[in-house]
């Protein structure tokens, strides 16, 4: 990306909430959640984002999941790994698992955002990234076009760990595009500890509020 870009898509800044990655004000503690998060009972750890999705970010990610801009998808997800990095200091990460599809959603489309930047990230974190450990069993209404209350209700069980896996003990950082209910990370999440996991933390784009 150019610099212009990087610029406008601002990356760098700091103040966001240590739980869901919402941009907030200075100087607030956030280590239990913020205005956005706090209620929602989220059992994933944290969350890392570019950013809020507004402006030129979120320009950015619809080129590469509508128009399924690959290149701009890896861009994107080359300035995610270093926010991963900050994100989780010294704590040591298993294995990247990107949120599914539907079987007849990736055979229809050949957009599979969590699946560019799940690679992009595996290759940047030096991270095993496994596709096949989460499947989504139930065709659902896409995420986008609900309202917030809708969300919430949808996905209750549309998510499985696929059968003779065992995630005991280890730390998977689960990857989409993006987060605004957060809904989807969090079912995804749920079945990830019943299968063993220690732990969960997200990684996302950009993190959409309000919507």
């Amino acid at each position: 990306m150019c610099a212009e870009c990087l610029d406008g898509l601002d990356v760098t800044q700091k103040n966001s909430c240590e739980l869901c990655s919402a941009v907030v004000g200075p100087n607030l503690a956030t280590d239990n959640g913020c205005i956005h998060c706090r209620h929602e009972g989220y059992e994933f750890r944290s969350v890392a984002s570019l950013g809020n999705y507004t402006g030129l970010l979120k320009k950015a990610v619809l080129q590469g999941k509508c128009q399924y801009d690959e290149l701009a998808l890896r861009s994107l997800a080359q300035l995610l790994s270093q926010v991963v990095c900050d994100r989780a200091s010294n704590r040591s990460m298993d294995l990247i698992v990107p949120i599914p599809q539907h079987w007849s959603d990736r055979f229809l489309s050949l957009n599979q955002a969590s699946m560019t930047i799940a690679n992009q990230l595996s290759r940047l974190l030096k991270l095993p990234n496994d596709r096949h450990i989460l499947r989504k069993r139930e065709r659902t209404p896409k995420q986008h076009l609900l309202s917030p209350a809708a969300r919430r209700k949808n996905l209750r069980s549309a998510f499985k760990v696929n059968r003779g896996i065992d995630l005991t003990g280890l730390s998977i950082l689960l990857v989409d595009d993006v987060l605004t209910t957060g809904t989807t990370c969090q079912r995804a999440t749920r079945v990830l500890l019943q299968a063993g996991a220690e732990e969960v933390r997200v990684a996302v784009l950009a993190r959409g509020i309000g919507a």
